[in-house]
């Protein structure tokens, strides 16, 4: 009975350890937002323009905003392992950039610095920052 309960307790232990390795690899390795960041960087740092890879389209309404943030892994309180984070957000509503920060923030990234990069993108549009209207995600505010 013993020996089950140890085996069940070093089963639970070699999961608990698949999972921290598959998160740390998917934060160092799997990041999109770092990599922006990272040729922003190695590009001398102030972004020209970021990778077309945000799966999300701007609505006519939205803005489209370009964020730098801290995104740690681990515990808030005492995080492991910090990078910057680049990446581009359609944000509907007229939020102020406490607001837009805060959302951030909740998600596990400190922001860093949030700037407007289009009002009323469209699709078609090549200027700015975040091309043709991709964005990471949809911020939406009343």
């Amino acid at each position: 009975m013993i020996r089950a309960i140890l085996r069940s307790f070093a089963v639970a232990a070699c999961v608990i350890g698949i999972a921290g390795v598959s998160r740390f690899v998917e934060f160092m390795a799997f990041c999109d937002e770092k990599h922006a960041a990272d040729r922003v960087r190695a590009a001398g740092g102030e972004p020209d323009k970021l990778p077309v890879d945000g799966f999300a389209i701007a609505r006519p309404t939205d803005e489209i905003v370009v964020c730098r943030s801290q995104h740690c892994l681990g515990p808030q309180i005492l995080p492991l392992l910090c990078h910057e984070d680049i990446g581009c957000y359609c944000i509907a509503g007229n939020p102020d950039k406490a607001t837009i920060e805060g959302h951030l923030r909740g998600g596990r990234r400190d922001p860093i610095d949030c700037r407007v990069d289009k009002r009323n993108p469209r699709p078609d549009d090549e200027t700015g920052v975040c091309p043709h209207a991709h964005c990471l995600g949809h911020l939406d505010f009343p």
